[in-house]
C-alpha cells in the first residue's frame, strides 16, 4: 500500500503548510 503512505506523506506536508502559513498571519497580524 504505496499510495497510503504517499497520501499519509502528502498530509503531513500539508499541515506544515497550513501551520507556517498561521504563524506567519498571526506575526502579520
Amino acid at each position: 500500500m504505496e499510495i497510503v503512505r504517499l497520501l499519509l506523506d502528502l498530509v503531513r506536508v500539508i499541515l506544515q503548510i497550513i501551520v507556517a502559513l498561521l504563524q506567519l498571519t498571526g506575526q502579520a497580524h
